[in-house]
């Protein structure tokens, strides 16, 4: 057992037993570094994780209320694959190669195709610690102000589906078109080639940001095909506003089969989203469907927390976007030698903005520090507070908005837990919500007797 006393103004003692260990990671003998993660980042998914459960805001930590505090990770020069440990693509259900057959066309089913498809799927899928090499932020162009968050390792709960139904359309249609929208890396773009049918299948990847798509996209594309260099011709990237498709790339209105966005709809304001829906109605074909995913709500099982008071009142009075907040999210770290752990995570201020509001860069605050008792030395104490804005989402919100379009239809709506599992019902390690939606084909329905 280890003691914890935080030094300040209030003078508030925690008892926890520690647990260290260090993040390592690697697939098989895959080799690739990583960039050192910053501390004071706290969008990094890592840091997001919220270790402390169901203490009100302002009520002293103590007792059964603290979980353990594990490292987030080494911050002292890059990582290297000498000293990562070994993943195994087996560990996780979305890179088993049960599952990989399923959305895997079978003439890419010899042995050798299979096992390299395997080893770049298993690199991004969230139960590998390595995944987190893929996390960056967006970059943007020169001249754009707004904030669009970061990419994001694999989230195989809306992932899979997405891939599957692609692979399932491909068996009666033989030029599939499909698209993802904000596809950042494309470590979901590159796969879908694989589904499709052999001579057929076109995928369009949109990305506001040019930077991302000379730096990372492409450079994506050209190492997970460099064994099959004919399925580069089957991505078009579409550089810029998705909202400028429809004028640019009007052919594509009614001729999307699969549609797929990611952690992109929380990064817009209600005005915004709404156009997007519009959008995605307007570029689905007959019968083709859209697999939307974003982030969900902070506020966890508190039934006092800000955000939750704040979403009730806002679903009562029947807001179609009750997740839209702005609040402060105030982060502390404590730093041991080369590791950084997470304390507790306070919000406060929240409040509804206008539905126009623009997202910016997070205003950041680095507040005093602090210093810790850990047995016999003393240890900094960091708290670094963020000015946020989040539309969040969950399934009713997700209901709620198709119902705006008659010719949409909610074919699964769930949220997803941080461990990558589907869930019907909202609890404390939810961190996505996601939806599938169809675009009803009026002209099959009519043919049914």
């Amino acid at each position: 057992m280890i003691t914890l006393t935080i030094i300040n103004s209030n003078f508030y003692m925690i008892t926890k037993t520690i647990v260290i260990f260090t993040l390592l990671c690697a697939v098989g003998t895959t080799s690739f570094g990583m960039d050192t993660i910053d501390p004071n980042d706290s969008e990094n998914p890592t840091v997001l994780q919220a270790f402390f459960e169901d203490v009100p805001e302002g009520q002293a930590l103590d007792g059964p209320q603290i979980e353990r505090l594990p490292p987030l990770a080494l911050l002292s020069g890059a990582y290297s694959s000498s000293t990562f440990r070994s993943f195994s693509a087996e560990e996780s259900h979305f890179s088993q190669m049960a599952t990989i057959k399923t959305w895997v066309a079978p003439h890419y089913h010899s042995e050798q195709t299979l096992k390299r498809i395997q080893a770049d799927v298993a690199l991004t899928v969230r139960e590998n610690p390595g995944s987190v090499c893929f996390n960056e932020a967006i970059q943007n162009d020169p001249g754009e102000k707004k904030c669009f968050g970061r990419s994001f390792p694999t989230i195989s709960a809306i992932e899979l589906p997405f891939l599957q139904w692609v692979r399932e359309i491909s068996k009666t249609d033989p030029y599939p078109v499909t698209m993802e929208v904000a596809a950042s890396m494309g470590l979901v773009s590159w796969k879908v080639p694989f589904a499709f049918p052999e001579d057929g299948g076109y995928h369009y990847a949109n990305e506001l940001s040019r930077a991302m798509l000379r730096n990372h996209f492409s450079d994506t594309i050209l190492t997970r095909f460099s064994h099959h260099p004919e399925l580069r011709e089957k991505i078009a990237q579409i550089p810029g506003s998705c909202f400028d498709i429809p004028k640019s790339y009007d052919e594509l209105l009614g001729g999307i089969n699969g549609f797929y966005a990611q952690n992109f709809g929380h990064c817009l304001n209600p005005q915004t989203h709404f156009q997007f829906m519009e959008l995605v109605e307007s570029l689905l074909a007959p019968g083709g469907r859209a697999f939307l995913c974003d982030n969900s709500f902070e506020f966890g099982t508190d039934p006092n927390h800000p955000l939750h008071v704040l979403y009730l009142q806002r679903e009562q009075m029947g807001d179609l976007y009750p997740g839209f907040a702005e609040y402060n999210k105030t982060c502390s770290y404590i730093w041991k030698g080369s590791q950084v752990f997470e304390g507790p995570i306070e919000f406060s201020n929240a409040s509804r903005p206008v539905d126009d509001a623009e997202f910016l860069p997070p205003n950041q605050l680095d507040l005093p520090t602090e210093h810790m008792l850990y047995g016999e030395e003393f240890l900094k104490v960091k708290k670094i507070s963020k000015h946020l804005l989040m539309n969040a989402f969950s399934p009713s919100i997700y209901g709620g908005l198709v119902a705006k379009f008659p010719s949409l239809r909610v074919v699964d709506t769930f949220f997803i837990e941080k461990a990558n599992t589907r869930v019907d019902q909202w609890g404390k390690d939810v961190t996505h919500a996601a939806v599938i939606i169809e675009k009803i084909d009026t002209e099959a329905e009519n043919q049914i007797p």
